[in-house]
């Protein structure tokens, strides 16, 4: 039996083993890679195995190369392949990051379709759901420190497809646990400064349609400064109103450092570790509730990467006080030493 993503067949014979693999699929796309064999015989257990071979391949020039695969056995039924290749400065996986349902969007504080943001997460402590994150690998989900810092992670739980959190069964949602919650060793509670934190999963999460992953920004020197940020939670719609049941979203401008200091609030509390977005005019802003989700920047190739996380402000949507946000390029190198080897999916 084949999964959508990838069809694997895996023979044994005395001590050889032979590795077929049709083709490995992301979202959409079909990366053909041939057939490998190698030696020896990896047990199977009900989780994930993996197995490495060599291979010699021809290019007009001879040379050999060695590949990871790491196959995920889910349910005993099902399989998918991931091939784990450096590219740049991070491992890709065979899958496509930031992409959501749809092209066209209408936005400014309405409620979301379906899978619109497939990488947004609900975080719920004691039951009670009280702020976001963003998944960016199948293992590790982004958020704000402040979500994280001083909580028992066994007390938290993660949601993911969630669209009404009154409605259990319109979408297709799985829940993990916390395996670690990891906040920046640098996060000030007071001034909120270095506010990013790392969850990584109790077992990897199956990506699919209503499940994604959103992309990292890679360039440190990329200006925001222009472009709208998009920010989906189920913070409160207004200051003084309850969080949201149905995941909403609002598009506000980013503006400089330097705008944002010369407004409301103290120069010195807007460090360059933040990103500040919203109107001066206010009307349009993130929430309580909204924190620890992802400000996210659409690309020209029309994917979406996380330029900010939700972190603090002066009430909500207030004039001369824009959010604040977590500048996440900042923080490319702690991500990568925090994640490991866990690969990332690839842009479009």
């Amino acid at each position: 039996m084949c999964s959508k993503s990838a069809c694997v067949q895996i023979s044994f014979a005395f001590l050889f083993v032979v590795l077929s693999v049709t083709e490995v699929r992301g979202f959409g796309a079909k990366v053909p890679v041939g057939k490998f064999s190698g030696s020896g015989k990896p047990s199977l257990p009900s989780s994930n195995v993996q197995i490495h071979y060599n291979q010699t391949l021809t290019n007009n020039t001879d040379y050999s190369t060695t590949i990871t695969f790491e196959i995920d056995f889910v349910n005993n039924t099902t399989s998918t392949s991931i091939i784990n290749k450096p590219v740049g400065d991070l491992p890709r996986c065979g899958c496509y990051c930031g992409t959501g349902s749809r092209k066209h969007r209408i936005v400014g504080g309405n409620v979301t379709r379906i899978s619109e943001y497939p990488w947004i997460a609900a975080m719920y402590r004691k039951g009670k759901f009280y702020c976001g994150g963003a998944l960016i690998t199948r293992r590790h989900m982004l958020t704000a420190a402040h979500c994280i810092y001083g909580f028992n992670p066994q007390d938290l739980k993660i949601v993911f497809g969630e669209h009404d959190r009154n409605i259990p069964t319109e979408t297709d949602t799985v829940e993990r646990k916390v395996k670690v919650a990891k906040h920046h060793p640098k996060f000030d509670l007071f001034t909120f400064n270095n506010d990013i934190g790392i969850v990584e999963l109790d077992a990897p999460v199956q990506l699919g349609d209503h499940i994604r992953t959103t992309c990292l920004p890679d360039d440190v020197n990329f200006n925001y400064t222009g472009r709208f940020g998009i920010i989906a939670g189920w913070g409160r719609v207004e200051e003084t109103r309850p969080t949201s049941n149905k995941l909403r979203q609002v598009k506000v401008p980013i503006i400089s450092n330097e705008a944002c200091r010369n407004l409301g609030y103290q120069a010195t509390r807007i460090t360059d570790n933040m990103i500040c977005a919203g109107f001066e005019n206010g009307g349009k802003d993130a929430c309580q509730g909204d924190s620890g989700g992802p400000m996210v920047v659409e690309m020209k190739k029309g994917h979406f990467e996380v330029a900010g996380i939700v972190s603090w402000g002066r009430g909500c949507a207030r004039p001369k006080y824009p959010g604040v946000y977590t500048r996440v390029v900042n923080y490319k190198n702690w991500i990568e030493e925090v994640i490991g080897s866990e690969c990332f999916c690839q842009k479009p």
